[in-house]
């Protein structure tokens, strides 16, 4: 039997001081130098970086200031699985590589996913991964803005994107899940946004569709928030209750005028499609 290895993954972490004016428009800077993700915080941001891809960093952006860089490294604990791990569909028109190196032929026209399983949840081999995807194929995401909460490793970001979707920004609030998704981001080839932090850190944005795998737990605090930011008539795509908190988690929509309009169940896994009737 083989014994499974771990090796350390290293990146680095620059940390600017701005101010909040200016924090969109340095980020947008920050995402064309090539950063695999962004931690948004009081007074600033902190950028990732591959170590062997660090860009020079010439201090002439008016009002911000690099005030420390460090390598930081994350134990990769799961080499030795991907190495055997083998491909599966996703939904109706994915395909999902779990391994490294990669191997996985393209079926059936599907789409391709490399997402090489490390550290971060999201393969896609949950039901409730696979359930938000699965409503997901449903929506006509041609040209739509939308938001993925508790993006993970990116994969439901990924999928918008490869459905049609304009703009994806992913929010997530581990950082090692971000790097991981910035990593899956460039191996993929798809331009997605990457948040590190809460979906609180978006202010006054707005999203046609928006996607959050989440345990109930974690849903509950962030549903207010979630339905402000969905636009009039959009689409939320919740998953990650258990059946038996089915009429509770209910409830908690109808709260945030949001109307359920379907749901689908994998054993004890349950996932919604709702539209947002806020202003209607």
């Amino acid at each position: 039997m083989s014994q499974v290895t771990s090796f350390e993954i290293r990146y680095v972490r620059r940390r600017y001081r701005l101010p909040d004016e200016r924090v969109e428009a340095f980020s947008a800077e920050l995402w064309g130098d090539g950063t695999l993700g962004l931690e948004l915080h009081a007074g600033g941001i902190d950028a990732y970086y591959e170590l062997r891809s660090v860009p020079v960093w010439n201090g002439a952006e008016p009002g911000v200031e690099l005030v420390a860089e460090e390598v930081i490294t994350a134990e990769d604990w799961l080499a030795g699985w991907r190495a055997a791990a083998a491909p599966f569909p996703l939904g109706e028109r994915f395909w999902v590589d779990p391994g490294e190196p990669s191997a996985a032929p393209v079926r059936d026209g599907r789409h391709l996913l490399r997402l090489p399983a490390r550290r971060a949840f999201g393969t896609g081999s949950h039901a409730s991964t696979r359930l938000a995807a699965e409503w997901l194929e449903e929506i006509p995401m041609v040209g739509l803005e939308a938001l993925d909460v508790g993006a993970g490793s990116g994969i439901l970001s990924f999928v918008c994107r490869r459905l049609g979707a304009r703009r994806v920004v992913a929010v997530e609030r581990d950082v090692p899940s971000v790097l991981l998704a910035g990593e899956n981001r460039r191996l993929n080839a798809i331009a997605i946004d990457l948040v590190g932090g809460t979906e609180a850190a978006l202010r006054a944005a707005s999203f046609d569709v928006i996607v959050a795998n989440l345990l109930t737990e974690h849903l509950a605090p962030a549903l207010p928030l979630l339905a402000r930011l969905l636009v009039a008539g959009g689409a939320l795509v919740y998953s990650g209750a258990l059946t038996v908190e089915r009429r509770d988690v209910v409830a908690r929509f109808d709260e945030h005028g949001l109307v359920p309009l379907g749901e689908k169940v994998e054993g004890e896994w349950s996932a919604w499609r709702l539209r947002s009737e806020r202003g209607a």
